[in-house]
């Protein structure tokens, strides 16, 4: 990549919200869901690790992907900034999407 693209990407990263990247919704269980129903829904869902950092929506990307790299996260929970309700989950995959969408 040339240094004029490697600017690009930065550039649409820090412009570039958190909320127009990330997954709205989160996926959760009962605290008395079995443990088999647990694992079943995370393999379902490819969710991986217990380890989590929050981001809010509001948050450039290049400080989530940041955040990510720094502490060797794949996904990040998206919290509202107003209520700091999680809302959503930000992924690499998604990150990865929003440079693709950019045509860097």
């Amino acid at each position: 990549m040339t240094a004029s693209g490697e600017g690009s990407v930065s550039s649409a990263l820090t412009e570039t919200a958190v909320s127009e990247a990330m997954h709205k919704g989160l996926f959760t269980c009962a605290a008395d869901t079995p443990l088999s129903s647990a694992a079943q829904t995370m393999t379902g869902e490819r969710i991986a690790g217990m380890e989590f950092l929050t981001v809010d929506a509001d948050e450039s990307l290049e400080r989530a992907a940041q955040m990510m790299a720094d502490h060797e996260l794949t996904h990040l929970i998206v919290l509202d900034p107003q209520s700091a309700k999680a809302i959503g989950v930000l992924s690499t995959h998604d990150l990865a999407g929003a440079i693709a969408s950019e045509g860097l």
